[in-house]
């Protein structure tokens, strides 16, 4: 498998789902030697992650309370970035527009189907349930990735 220097987890607003997954990568993986951020598609100035986001990763013992949303920009990326998609249809973007990385959807690369859903305007219930699907998930990409 090829040795990656950094992923960047990517998803529409960059306040639900990357955050998420990034800041679970960083907790499961805290000795990893290889760089965790996340970005968004549809990004056009920061904001937070959204409350449920926040509250669901306290939940787990993580503060994402200070993230602030960023666009993932084709200069940001290189032959030695993983990115990796929330969805297939995030990868399409990505792979249309010629990001110079290797691009995958999270679920693709660790040999599963299907997306990674958006609980954006969901329940706290919601969120749990997504975040309990990207720790699943990253917790093989661990073993995957590291």
């Amino acid at each position: 498998m090829k040795k990656y220097k950094e992923v960047v987890f990517v998803c529409t607003g960059n306040t639900c789902r990357s955050p998420m997954a990034e800041s679970l990568f960083c907790h499961l993986y805290p000795e990893a030697d290889i760089l965790s951020r996340s970005r968004g598609l549809m990004v056009f100035e920061p904001t937070p992650a959204t409350e449920y986001a926040i509250k669901v990763m306290h939940e787990k013992g993580i503060d994402i309370s200070m993230h602030q949303s960023q666009y993932f920009s084709k200069t940001s990326c290189n032959s030695s970035v993983l990115a990796l998609t929330m969805t297939h249809r995030h990868k399409t973007v990505l792979v249309q527009h010629n990001y110079p990385c290797d691009v995958y959807s999270i679920k693709e690369f660790v040999g599963e189907t299907g997306d990674i859903e958006d609980p954006y305007g969901g329940d706290l219930d919601d969120y749990r349930r997504c975040a309990e699907e990207l720790e699943r998930v990253i917790k093989k990409l661990g073993g995957k990735l590291l």
